[in-house]
């Protein structure tokens, strides 16, 4: 199994699908926050929103007002939008039956070799429940299937497109695939002390402390045995809150501790290479176009919403 692709599903089951773990929790006088055609939002849903947010960047900082205050709106606009997605998803008549959820679900777990019982124990270690998680997967299929209908019939990209970006020599173009050989040391929320553990781990490696001797003696994660080296991953395979602690850190730098899911995880970029891609590979010709795809649906599908938003009676009170 890939672990690119491993540490993506996990983050999917504990963040992404979820209904806003923690949502009940929110410690916070609610308010009415945002009205869309008379539908309200809830201050408690945008600091839910928020939390979401920072489990997908933990580098995100909202300590400071003015940046907190800016995250806040930002997470108030993306809660209008998805509210605008739904609606229309309602008014197009557009359903999942549970067999289809569960075809999905089935999908993702034969995937990245994974149980009914893994999905969750995990859900469970993160404070969701499985039928919240499958009311998320649902809205999921919901809306690619809205944008199947609005958007990707109308979108093609041609063979001089696909040719235009493999001949780009810039190292972020499709032409060249960026890796990241990384080492990881993973620390179980279950076990006793395990933040005190990361803490004084992390504060090692600070002070020259080698990697991979403590990844070996302390990281409950892959590659363990390895010293934590899980090999080279494509950035594009990167899960949010892995990208996000490392961005920035070059060769040989370690990140901070980050605690995403069922425990806390250190990085360290063994290596990085750039790969340039064999244009006449038709795999990688595929990918790429696959690329270009998806940015242009998400060029479209930001003009669709705005359009959205400018027929909507939408009123803002935060």
């Amino acid at each position: 199994m890939r672990f690119g692709k491993l540490i993506l599903i996990i983050f999917a089951c504990m963040v992404l699908h979820t209904v806003y773990a923690g949502f009940g929790r929110c410690e916070v006088i609610d308010r009415t926050v945002a009205t869309v055609n008379g539908e309200i939002i809830l201050y408690s849903e945008v600091k839910a929103h928020v939390l979401l947010m920072e489990k997908m960047f933990p580098d995100l900082k909202t300590d400071d007002p003015v940046k907190k205050a800016q995250t806040e709106r930002e997470a108030l606009t993306q809660l209008i939008r998805q509210r605008l997605a739904q609606e229309e998803v309602k008014r197009q008549k557009i359903n999942v039956s549970d067999s289809e959820l569960d075809s999905t679900i089935d999908g993702m777990l034969r995937q990245n070799n994974f149980t009914r019982a893994d999905l969750e124990r995990m859900l469970k270690e993160s404070g969701e429940t499985i039928q919240k998680y499958r009311e998320g997967v649902r809205r999921d299929i919901e809306r690619n299937k809205l944008v199947d209908r609005v958007l990707k019939s109308k979108t093609l990209i041609t063979d001089q497109q696909v040719d235009a970006a493999l001949k780009d020599s810039r190292p972020d173009s499709p032409g060249s695939e960026r890796k990241i050989r990384l080492g990881i040391i993973f620390l179980p929320s279950a076990e006793k002390d395990a933040e005190k553990t990361g803490r004084e781990i992390l504060s090692q490696l600070r002070s020259g402390a080698d990697f991979r001797k403590l990844a070996i003696q302390y990281s409950k994660g892959p590659a363990a045995a390895d010293g934590g080296d899980v090999g080279l991953i494509g950035v594009d395979e990167l899960a949010p809150f892995i990208a996000g602690a490392i961005q920035g850190l070059q060769k040989d730098q370690v990140s901070d501790m980050v605690k995403a899911g069922a425990g806390y995880y250190i990085m360290k970029v063994l290596d990085m290479v750039i790969q340039k891609q064999n244009t006449s590979d038709q795999a990688i010709r595929d990918k790429v176009r696959n690329q270009l795809f998806q940015k242009e649906i998400d060029r479209k599908f930001e003009e669709w919403v705005k359009k959205l938003e400018s027929k909507a009676f939408i009123e803002i009170t935060l």
